[in-house]
């Protein structure tokens, strides 16, 4: 019977749990969990052999959990992981080249790091990276100009990072690109107005961004894919003249 029961799971949530790594040892036992979730328990790398076992593990959450870039190793052995949250956790910059082994990944969190993108151009080896959030984090714009032109990445937050008009001089070649969240950032209007070369871009925030103007948005008006505009706290005129500028365009000023 347990067994019949044990292997119903397909989504194991642990969170806030007081699960230990030698607790993790049954997780491999689970043979159709597909999902779980660590955020904020005390689980460290001693434990991610045991997680590493359950080769079926499709998404995984360590938010504020205290591992580092050695325990993410141990999910190159997992050749199904589509999805993996490593916000808050004790990661570097060599996570990029771990996790680039991990040909399936097609969202990855590292937001609340100390990671600066260094690696970023090892994400070029990932054919279907569709999400990445790095929001909070110290992210510049080199690391940027070393994975330009992916074809594959439709979601990039990157608010709260040293990003600048040559950061999006790179993410204009991101073609696919549908979300890009730069709020809170060194933006200007030079930088925002090569995004119209995103044709594919339909969510775009630029809160915080005190140097864009309605200058930089005028250049936008040729994205026709473009649904929401977030503008809070910039020095864009008021809401009523912008949303004659963008009329079939969600605008949140």
């Amino acid at each position: 019977m347990l067994n019949s029961a044990t292997d119903q799971i397909a989504e194991l949530d642990l969170k806030s749990s007081g699960v230990t790594d030698a607790g993790l040892q049954h997780v491999s036992a689970l043979k159709n969990v597909c999902l779980v979730d660590l955020s904020n328990t005390l689980v460290t790398n001693a434990g991610m052999p045991h997680l590493a076992q359950a080769a079926q593990i499709e998404a995984l959450n360590l938010t504020s959990v205290p591992v580092d870039t050695s325990g993410v190793e141990q999910f190159q052995r997992l050749p199904q992981l589509k999805e993996l949250v490593l916000n808050s956790t004790r990661i570097d910059d060599r996570v990029f080249s771990v996790v680039s082994q991990n040909a399936s990944l097609e969202v990855l969190d590292v937001s609340w790091t100390g990671i600066r993108g260094d690696g970023f151009g090892s994400l070029s080896q990932l054919p279907k990276i569709r999400v990445l959030n790095a929001e909070h984090t110290p992210v510049h714009d080199d690391a940027l100009r070393n994975w330009k032109g992916s074809k594959s990445l439709e979601v990039l937050i990157l608010s709260y990072t040293a990003i600048t008009d040559k950061g999006l001089a790179a993410i204009k070649t991101f073609s696919s690109l549908k979300h890009l969240d730069v709020g809170y950032c060194q933006v200007t209007d030079d930088g925002v107005s090569g995004l119209s070369a995103l044709k594919e871009l339909e969510v775009l925030s630029l809160t915080h961004d005190k140097k864009v103007t309605d200058r930089g948005l005028a250049k936008l008006r040729s994205l026709k894919n473009l649904k929401k505009l977030i503008v809070s706290e910039t020095t864009t005129s008021g809401f009523d003249v912008l949303q004659k500028e963008f009329p079939k365009v969600e605008i949140t000023r």
